[in-house]
């Protein structure tokens, strides 16, 4: 994911946020130094409050971070770079978060997925539509890194 990110904000002069909680923030901090020195001049970290190590918590830290980081005062476009599957999920919980007219654009990371992980990341978009908690339904899979205009 990150790869796709850095060369996205690379095609498009766009900044990297990267969101996330796994391993106590080390990938956050790591995905961020790899985009450094790929060349990326604004690189972001962004990382979930305590007992928020989920979907919605990411995308809870994306939107806290981009509505009060003074970088991002006149923010037009947001791209999340995720897996594929999981990209609406993603995509709902940071609509849900943004109280502006930001639009979301989604490019996705092509990976391997089960159908119980699909059947899951379905079952979380019924979730999020019905602004219920997000049901942990199977392992952890990953975290989005989060690119933006």
């Amino acid at each position: 994911r990150i790869c796709k990110a850095i060369a996205l904000a690379h095609h498009t002069d766009q900044a990297i946020i990267v969101v996330g909680d796994a391993n106590g923030g080390h990938d956050v901090r790591a995905f961020a130094a790899l985009a450094r020195q790929a060349g990326i001049e604004q690189v972001f970290e962004a990382y979930n409050e305590p007992g928020h190590k989920n979907t919605r918590g990411d995308m809870v830290a994306t939107a806290r971070f981009i509505t009060t980081d003074p970088n991002f005062g006149d923010l037009q476009i947001i791209t999340i770079v995720s897996c594929w599957y999981h990209l609406p999920r993603c995509a709902i919980a940071l609509r849900q978060e943004l109280e502006t007219k930001i639009s979301i654009n989604l490019a996705p990371v092509w990976g391997q997925s089960s159908p119980n992980g699909l059947l899951n990341e379905l079952r979380g978009c019924f979730d999020y539509y019905r602004r219920s908690s997000q049901t942990t339904r199977g392992g952890h899979v990953g975290k989005p890194d989060v690119i933006a205009k």
